[in-house]
């Protein structure tokens, strides 16, 4: 990535431009293909005769996108996400991951999360006897943060920041910007 387009990026994401390089070398973790996932999404709940209505995609289109043989643009990303209710973001990371699958590119698997083991409460204390003495409240201490939480908190602001951004972006812009992306994970493979 050229230094100038990598120091931009950091201005606006208020990151390091360190950061910004390690982030840009991530790919994104494999997904089932988009045309699996809008199949599953529409069971139950759209035809492909209705779907195309509610979006104004045409037929053709959508039985490519239905078949795996394209992928929707990023103008009609949107109104898939917006007609089935799913996160643009998400939709928009598992484009990407289906292009680059599309390419040959063996993407990371999810990694597993452990389930968080639930506190056991300890029952409480039977009252203690009024105190004719004032004591100062002392604050209960702050409960330890999930670095790890926090950490997934900044990317998904920094993502949705990302995402505003490119939502302003000419319908073009968009598609080259998604093809250009998409371009530079496979090169780096």
């Amino acid at each position: 990535m050229r230094s100038k387009t990598v120091e931009q990026i950091a201005k606006v994401l208020n990151l390091s431009e360190e950061e910004v390089r390690e982030r840009a070398e991530l790919l994104p973790y494999a997904t089932e293909p988009f045309g699996e996932w809008l199949k599953n999404q529409m069971q139950g709940r759209f035809t492909r005769a209705s779907l195309c209505a509610a979006t104004k995609i045409s037929d053709s289109a959508m039985k490519n996108y239905l078949n795996g043989q394209t992928t929707p643009d990023p103008e009609n990303a949107m109104k898939l996400a917006e007609a089935l209710n799913a996160d643009t973001l998400a939709v928009a990371h598992m484009i990407v991951a289906s292009e680059l699958q599309q390419r040959g590119t063996t993407l990371p698997q999810v990694p597993q999360r452990e389930a968080p083991v639930a506190a056991k409460l300890a029952p409480a204390p039977a009252a203690a006897p009024a105190l004719e003495t004032t004591v100062e409240a002392t604050p209960a201490p702050m409960p330890a943060l999930n670095a790890a939480h926090d950490e997934a908190v900044i990317t998904a602001y920094t993502e949705q920041r990302l995402l505003n951004l490119w939502r302003r972006l000419h319908p073009q812009g968009r598609r080259a910007t998604l093809t250009y992306i998409a371009s530079l994970l496979a090169e780096e493979l």
